[in-house]
């Protein structure tokens, strides 16, 4: 289905992000959510692909630590609540101003972020489909600037977001590389664009200031070879046609 043909049945593909549900399948109760216990959970549950994040998908942990609270490597502050695990509430942003924004350095690359990808493609054995999770542009300057400060500064310091929109592309651009050859099935790119009653922005302000990092990110995105899926929550009729 992936790849355009007919399956021989239904797929069926949901986000494991139930710690009770993990352990009510495998018996397991994980602290974080690593592939050795989302991927035995697919399987057992017949959920046909398993998402796993590339290190570097904002508010998942990816060592134990102990505290309610916890500063990211990006320098985002985090508190740990049970119900959105395992992606944590966001609780002070690292930048707040235009010389915040300027002043800010993304974190290094480095190597083997990719790694929780790889052993999940080895314990799926080919019997569920595996899809990298990254996230898009708009998500990481969110989650750096906070959300009311991002709105206030698309028309305060235009071009400071539009500078943490390049970082961002560049960042999980250079994750997207380390998935070269990792066997992954597909790439989920994360980027809620809307609340329930309708999108964040205007039509206007995606079109301008959001869609064209998207795009670029998108582009290095499909040298991979697999499909790429975008995840977004919200109402985007506005939008949906430019997507």
């Amino acid at each position: 289905m992936l790849k355009g043909g007919i399956p021989d049945r239904v797929p069926y593909f949901d986000f494991v992000m139930s710690r009770r549900f993990i352990r009510h399948v495998t018996g397991e109760d994980p602290r974080l959510y690593r592939s050795e216990c989302i991927v035995p959970a697919c399987l057992k549950a017949g959920i046909d692909a398993a998402w796993i994040p590339v290190r570097g998908f904002m508010g998942c942990e990816y060592s134990e630590g102990a505290g309610e609270e916890y500063t990211d490597e990006f320098g985002v502050a985090f508190r740990r609540i049970e119900a959105s695990w395992p992606v944590n509430a966001p609780v002070s942003p690292v930048m707040r101003n235009p010389s915040d924004v300027r002043n800010y350095r993304y974190p290094d690359v480095g190597r083997d972020r990719a790694e929780d990808v790889v052993a999940a493609v080895r314990r799926a054995r080919g019997e569920a489909a595996v899809f990298a999770g990254i996230q898009g542009p708009l998500r990481t300057a969110w989650f750096l600037m906070g959300f009311e400060n991002l709105c206030l500064n698309l028309f305060d310091d235009l071009d400071g977001v539009r500078t943490l929109f390049e970082g961002a592309v560049e960042f999980n651009t250079r994750l997207v590389e380390q998935l070269e050859g990792s066997g992954i099935d597909g790439l989920v790119i994360s980027e809620d664009m809307g609340f329930a009653a309708g999108s964040y922005f205007s039509p206007e302000i995606f079109r301008n200031h959001v869609f064209p990092f998207q795009r670029e990110l998108l582009q290095h995105a499909r040298k991979l070879g697999v499909p790429v899926i975008l995840h977004s929550d919200g109402n985007l009729n506005s939008i949906i046609d430019d997507l």
